[in-house]
This record gives structure tokens, C-alpha cells and sequence, in this order.
């Protein structure tokens, strides 16, 4: 019987602490606000591409042949050399 009166009480004291939301200045935020907000330095960002050498042509989405890439070809391996050396 106790218990009937504490699992009310529990629920109606967690909705009276809960966060409050202002929705008026949700919808007065202008969503680009960051964008213009002045001179920023520019941050560093790392790449990271990934190829399945061992996954000939089995993923769900099928590579036509003339887009393979090879990537032990000389050229290819020319590029990363310098790209890594930047």
C-alpha cells in the first residue's frame, strides 16, 4: 500500500525538477550564428581513407571497373609519398 503512494510521488517530483526548455529562444536562434561570428583561425583536420585489398568486389555496393582504383600503381604511390610529406 506504501508502495502505491511513493511511485506516484516519484514521478510527479522527477516532472516538477525536470529541465525547462525556452522554446521562443530556440526559435530566435539563427542556426548560422557561428559562421558569422568574426575572424576564426583555421583548424587542422586529419584524413583517414581505408580499401579492402582482400574484398574483391563483395560489398553491397558493386565499383564498376573502369572507377577501380589501384592503389600499388606507381603514380599512386608517387601521390601518397608527397601527400604524406606535407
Amino acid at each position: 500500500m506504501r508502495s502505491l503512494f511513493i511511485i506516484p510521488a516519484l514521478i510527479f517530483s522527477i516532472q516538477i525538477n525536470a529541465q525547462q526548455v525556452n522554446w521562443d529562444k530556440i526559435r530566435e536562434a539563427h542556426p548560422d550564428k557561428i559562421l558569422h561570428a568574426g575572424e576564426r583561425k583555421p583548424i587542422k583536420v586529419l584524413m583517414l581513407g581505408t580499401f579492402h585489398f582482400a574484398y574483391p568486389n563483395l560489398d553491397a555496393h558493386k565499383t564498376d571497373s573502369a572507377n577501380y582504383v589501384d592503389v600499388m600503381s606507381p603514380e599512386r604511390q608517387k601521390k601518397r609519398w608527397r601527400n604524406s610529406q606535407r
